[in-house]
C-alpha cells in the first residue's frame, strides 16, 4: 500500500498548491487530475482501517489494548512534533503577518478568554481536537493544519480494538448505520448545512461520525478479503496498477453536481476490493514501504512548506515551474529527513517495547 498512500499524499500537496497563483498548476481546469484533497483524505481513512484491522489481528492480536496505543503514539507523535517545532519557528521568522503566528496562541487580542487560549495551544500541542478550528476564523492559531484529520484517526484508534472483536454481522450493521448517517448529512442536509456555514465546508464534515463509514469499509475489506493477501503476486498487480491509475488520472466534477459523489463511492468501492492486493504487492516491496513512509511527513509538512515559499521574497518573482520544483523538492527531501531522523528510530523503539514484552510474558507463559 506504500506506492498509493505515497500518490495520495502528493495529490494532497499538489491539492494545496493549486490553490495558489505562484505555482501556476491548472488543476481546476483539468477533467482528469490528480485526486482531490479531501477523496485523498477519505481514502487515507479506509487505509487506515485496513492496516489497523491487520495488525489487531497479528501482531497485536494477543497484547494489551495498552500495547496498541502506546505504539499509535510513538507512531504518530514524534514526527508530528517535530514539524509542528519547525513550523512555528519559520511562522516566527518568515511567514507574512496573514499566515499562523505563534503570537496568536497566546496573546488575549479579540476578547479572547484563558480557556481560548489553553484550547489553542492544547489543540496544535495533542493533535486532538484540531477538526474544531481548522476552517474559518480559527485558521490563524493552528499550525501543521492538515493534522485536523490525524484527530480523527485517534479518536478511531481509541475505539479498533475493541470493534475488531465484534462479530462480521455486527461490523456491517454499524457501517450500515455509519454510511446512513453520512448520507443523511451529506446528502439530504448538505445545501442547508452548507447555508448555515456561509459557503464553507459544514463543520459536520470534520468530525469522526461523518467518516466512521470509511474506517469500518478498511475493516471490513480486512475481515472479508483479508485471504486475497496471500493471491499470487501476477494476480495482484492487474487491479493495484488501475487502482493507482485511477488515483493520477482521477475524472473530476464540481462538489455540487452529484456525478462527483458517484465517483467517490466508486473509488471507495476500488478500494475495498484492492486493498488486500496492494497489501499483497507491497510485502514483495521494500521500497513500496519506503515510499508508504514518506506519505506521512508529507502529508503534515507540505502547507507549512507553501506558506514558506509564499512569503520568501525571491521566490515570488520565480516562474510557476521553478516554485513548483522547489516545493515539491523541499517537501520530499523533508519526509526523506523525517523518516530517517525520527521515523525509522521511533520503529526499532516499538520493536524493542514489543521484544521486551514478549521476553516478559515467555517465562508466565511457560509456568502456565
Amino acid at each position: 500500500m506504500g506506492m498509493l498512500r505515497f500518490l495520495l499524499a502528493l495529490a494532497v500537496l499538489f491539492y494545496h498548491m493549486s490553490g495558489f497563483a505562484l505555482f501556476g498548476l491548472p488543476f481546476a481546469d483539468l477533467a482528469i487530475r490528480p485526486i482531490d484533497g479531501k477523496p485523498a483524505v477519505e481514502a487515507f481513512f479506509i487505509i487506515s482501517g485496513f492496516a489497523m484491522a491487520g495488525a489487531l489481528s497479528t501482531r497485536y492480536r494477543d497484547s494489551e489494548v495498552g500495547r496498541f496505543y502506546m505504539s499509535r503514539v510513538l507512531r504518530l507523535y514524534p514526527a508530528y512534533l517535530l514539524l509542528l517545532a519547525v513550523e512555528i519557528v519559520a511562522a516566527a521568522i518568515v511567514w507574512g503577518p496573514q499566515m499562523p503566528q505563534p503570537a496568536n496562541l497566546w496573546s488575549a487580542h479579540d476578547g479572547q478568554s484563558l480557556a481560548d487560549r489553553l484550547a489553542w495551544v492544547v489543540s496544535n500541542l495533542l493533535i486532538v481536537g484540531k477538526e474544531f478550528w481548522f476552517q474559518g476564523d480559527f485558521y490563524p492559531w493552528q499550525f501543521v493544519n492538515p493534522a485536523w484529520s490525524l484527530s480523527i484517526e485517534l479518536q478511531f484508534y481509541l475505539l479498533i480494538p475493541f470493534l475488531v472483536r465484534w462479530p462480521t454481522a455486527h461490523l456491517v450493521a454499524l457501517f450500515a448505520v455509519a454510511a446512513a448517517y453520512r448520507v443523511l448529512i451529506f446528502a439530504a442536509a448538505y445545501p442547508v448545512l452548507m447555508l448555515a456555514s456561509a459557503g464553507a465546508v459544514p463543520s459536520a464534515y470534520f468530525s469522526l461520525p461523518s467518516h466512521l463509514c470509511l474506517f469500518l469499509l478498511g475493516v471490513l475489506s480486512h475481515r472479508l478479503l483479508g485471504h486475497w493477501q496471500s493471491a499470487p503476486l501476477r494476480v495482484a498487480l492487474g487491479p493495484v496498477i488501475a487502482m493507482l491509475l485511477l488515483t493520477v488520472l482521477y475524472p473530476h466534477y464540481t462538489e455540487s453536481n452529484t456525478r462527483a459523489d458517484w465517483i467517490k463511492i466508486g473509488y471507495w468501492i476500488g478500494l475495498f476490493f484492492t486493498l488486500p492486493l496492494l497489501s499483497r504487492v507491497s510485502k514483495a516491496s521494500r521500497p513500496d514501504d519506503f515510499l508508504g513512509d514518506l506519505s506521512y511527513p508529507i502529508y503534515l509538512a507540505n502547507l507549512g512548506i507553501i506558506y514558506t515559499a509564499l512569503s520568501v521574497e525571491p521566490l515570488r518573482g520565480v516562474s510557476a515551474p521553478v516554485a513548483d520544483i522547489i516545493v515539491v523538492g523541499a517537501t520530499l527531501a523533508i519526509a526523506v529527513a523525517v523518516v530517517l531522523a525520527v521515523d525509522r528510530p521511533m520503529t526499532l523503539i516499538r520493536r524493542e517495547l514489543a521484544a521486551r514484552r514478549r521476553h516478559m510474558l515467555a517465562p508466565a507463559e511457560a509456568s502456565t
